[in-house]
């Protein structure tokens, strides 16, 4: 899993750093030319959550540009191919840090992998399924019966995806607590001191990118403090596993 060992000046790690985002790149490009092929039934997809709030006769969006339709499938496969391209994403990732850590930490590169590609793809979820639902309706039936709602492909899909990126980045918050404690950064003891900064941190972080209601917010902060404290937990767990094996090695 790992292509280098030795120590390396700085410029050859930016060299390398710059390689495996090219190759990022070049995937997410493969992936989202093969999304592109099943555009239609994404957007459909898509477009689910605010359907379901409007009225029969006023579910569609509707374009204000000429090209903008165009430009939004293409938008749409590229964010899918950066979707579909996670699991290498973070592979590169691990695969560029891993030649800093131990032996025993660079094993842990393959549940890196996945559980960073399932947090990212579980806060998307969380988002389509449950924030979508209550959000888009509370914006909706907010301006009628005075307002009639127009929403462009631009304006929503653009709504859509950034709430998407933003609940998979909020998802990666345990696997990069977890990463930050396997190579020594953070422990269980000072995650538990800084408890109360921590709950006023990811309050702001909700009020800042949850949908503009209360009810968005509190549902994206109680999963947030869930993986917090689960963080502290498997922390806690791989830490004193650690110290354990180093206790029972034999010296020499």
């Amino acid at each position: 899993m790992v292509e280098h060992d030795e120590e390396k000046p700085f410029w050859d790690h930016f060299d390398e750093l710059r390689e495996r985002v090219i190759r990022c790149v070049y995937v997410a490009l493969g992936m989202a030319c093969l999304a592109y092929l099943i555009r239609e039934p994404i957007m459909l997809f898509l477009k689910k959550p605010l359907f379901a709030v409007l009225p029969e006769d006023k579910q569609n969006l509707v374009f204000t540009g000429l090209f903008e339709s165009f430009l939004n499938s293409l938008r749409v496969s590229a964010v899918a191919g950066f979707f579909f391209s996670l699991p290498y994403i973070f592979y590169q990732f691990w695969a560029f840090v891993a030649p800093g850590m131990h032996e025993r930490e660079r094993k842990l590169a393959t549940p890196f992998v996945v559980c960073g590609t399932l947090f990212f793809v579980l806060g998307a979820t969380f988002a389509y399924y449950i924030v979508f639902p209550s959000a888009f309706k509370f914006m909706i039936e907010y301006g009628q019966p005075q307002d009639l709602p127009m929403i462009t492909v631009r304006e929503y899909f653009g709504l859509i995806f950034k709430l998407l990126l933003l609940f998979g980045l909020s998802f990666e918050f345990p696997v990069a607590l977890v990463f930050l404690g396997i190579i020594g950064v953070v422990d269980a003891d000072i995650l538990r001191e800084h408890r109360r900064v921590a709950i006023i941190s990811i309050a702001v972080v909700c009020a800042l990118c949850a949908p503009p209601d209360v009810l968005s917010m509190i549902i994206m902060m109680i999963p947030l403090y869930i993986f917090y404290e689960g963080s502290i937990l498997m922390i806690g767990l791989l830490i004193g596993n650690r110290r354990k094996n180093r206790k029972d090695k034999p010296p020499g």
